[in-house]
């Protein structure tokens, strides 16, 4: 078997894809075949026993009407030497029986089954456990990719020899709509950690997902995955902080669907806009010793952390929402602490200072404020938490 490597031009075209409803079957254009366009320049890579293992993991969670296409993707792999392995995270629908037809037709496919549910972060820590590849990729069940996504991933840590390579994507709706937000141009850019990491907060070329990228093995040792809200991010600054550079081919290889159901398509909350500063929070930290003195990078953060912390006040004064206002207060203090003046504008510095040496007093006469000449937007605050993060993102909170 052969791999090629090239500048190409993707042609792409759809076919019908019949899911079943309760209701209704539903015909929506999303099954992508790819060919390919070759142009120049093209690299004949020998698939011989030399070729690493690659392991690809894929967390399973009531995702059977997807998981076939996305299985039968992986077993259309020009690169040969892979293994694949799902995670069932208790299941209740009949992804198990998609997930053994495979193991029993392919004998790269491994099939394992949580004792209990454990969520997406845990499923794929028990994936890392079980895998034996010196790279290491995931494939979310409800996704697939195109036949080059090995080849060419490994043709890129091979040729740059970055421990971490990322790919671009293409976002796939219910619809048949199917876009990406970059530029496809086959570049393959490299940058060190600290450079992507804050080109990671932008989307600049480079998202939070985990997804879309291939692992050195020893990267991903280094960590243990847990599941929590933004899990994916999470880890992923830990990754890029046991290397030295990142690299990014500007060529989409993943179809990402949009689908009801899906984690971007649960209800916003408190707990996951807490989750969301912290994220903000960790991430401005690890960038404010390396030269990234950008005052608008910190002092949005700061600002999302006094608008959170606005918000929550608002809300019904429950245990649980006095511990997430608690947290807050905690990583705007360190934020304050850590950061220098010139980071933050004043406004935001006294209201940071306000806020951690002065809660209550604070508090009391904002919400005070805010109920005697705000209340409309109170009433659009409280919807916020009743929307999904998708539509959150759209209507811009």
């Amino acid at each position: 078997m052969f791999v090629f490597e090239s500048d190409f031009v993707r042609l792409c075209d759809t076919t019908n894809y019949i899911l079943d409803g309760s209701l209704m079957k539903r015909t929506i254009n999303l099954v992508i075949q790819c060919r390919w366009a070759y142009t120049s320049n093209i690299k004949i890579i020998s698939m011989t026993s030399d070729t690493p293992l690659i392991s690809i993991i894929i967390p399973v969670y009531n995702v059977g009407l997807y998981l076939e296409r996305c299985l039968t993707s992986l077993v259309g792999q020009t690169y040969s030497n892979m293994e694949v392995i799902m995670v069932d995270d208790c299941s209740t629908d009949n992804s198990s029986d998609v997930c053994k037809r495979f193991v029993e037709s392919d004998g790269r496919f491994r099939y394992f089954r949580n004792v209990d549910n454990k969520g997406a972060g845990e499923t794929r820590q028990v994936g890392i456990d079980k895998a034996s590849g010196n790279i290491i990729g995931f494939v979310d069940g409800d996704d697939w990719v195109t036949p080059d996504f090995i080849s060419s991933l490994y043709s890129v840590m091979e040729e740059t020899g970055c421990s971490i390579v990322c790919c671009q994507y293409y976002f796939c709706y219910e619809n048949g709509k199917v876009n990406t937000p970059w530029p496809v141009d086959n570049e393959k850019i490299i940058w060190d950690k600290y450079d992507a990491l804050y080109r990671m907060s932008t989307y600049d070329r480079i998202g939070t997902e985990l997804w879309n990228k291939f692992y050195k093995r020893e990267v991903l040792l280094k960590h243990v995955m847990t599941s929590c809200h933004y899990e994916d991010a999470f880890i992923l600054m830990k990754y890029f902080m046991e290397v030295e550079r990142i690299c990014v081919y500007c060529v989409p290889l993943y179809y990402y669907f949009q689908r009801e159901g899906s984690l971007m398509n649960s209800v916003y909350t408190p707990e996951k806009e807490l989750a969301h500063f912290q994220l903000d929070a960790e991430r401005s930290l690890l960038l404010l010793g390396v030269n990234y003195s950008c005052r608008k990078f910190y002092d949005g953060t700061a600002r999302k952390g006094i608008r959170s912390f606005k918000t929550f006040v608002l809300l019904p004064q429950t245990e649980e929402m006095k511990m997430i206002i608690y947290k807050l207060i905690t990583l705007l203090k360190e934020l304050s602490m850590k950061g220098k003046r010139r980071h933050f504008k004043l406004k935001n510095r006294v209201e940071m200072w306000l806020i951690v040496h002065a809660r209550s007093c604070y508090s009391g006469i904002y919400t005070s404020f805010m109920k005697m000449f705000a209340q409309r937007k109170i009433r659009r605050l409280q919807r916020k938490y009743k929307i999904t993060s998708f539509q959150l993102l759209k209507d811009g909170f």
